[in-house]
């Protein structure tokens, strides 16, 4: 997984392969990342719904979709991509070695990095008020 570089001097944090859970998520690194095992694969992402920002670690996790358990955006954990709305989790670069898994640890978030939460929210609003303008309550 490719992701843009980090001022924490491409900081790398290890955990046991074993520790990485298929059919779940963990996070890492002050709970900036978040890292599951998908049809083998260890994959890592910001953990930040792009909804509200939520962490998702704690959400749930079945047929290789994570559904954030803040307000139910739900994420294919092969590519990061929201199937609830537009846009795609961060990637963050892991890879595995061996029996260790190496986590390029992220910059931690900046107040200004909202523009794709923004842009998903005002979507899902238009969403929402376009279902608003043509429901009935008779079906």
């Amino acid at each position: 997984m490719a992701s843009g570089g980090s001022s924490d001097a491409d900081a790398v944090e290890r955990i046991p392969l074993a520790a990485v859970p298929a059919g779940a998520c963990i996070a890492l690194v002050d709970g900036r990342v978040l890292l599951s095992r998908v049809d083998g694969e260890v994959v890592a992402y910001r953990n930040a719904c792009l909804h509200r920002g939520a962490a998702m670690e704690d959400g749930f996790v079945r047929g290789g979709m994570l559904t954030c358990p803040a307000h139910l955006w739900r994420y294919r954990l092969a590519d990061g991509a929201c199937v609830t709305g537009p846009g795609q989790l961060a990637p963050v670069p892991v890879t595995v070695d061996g029996d260790t898994v190496e986590v390029v640890v992220p910059d931690p978030p900046r107040a200004d990095d909202s523009p794709a939460q923004d842009e998903a929210v005002s979507a899902m609003r238009m969403r929402l008020l376009e279902h608003a303008r043509t429901w009935t309550r008779d079906g």
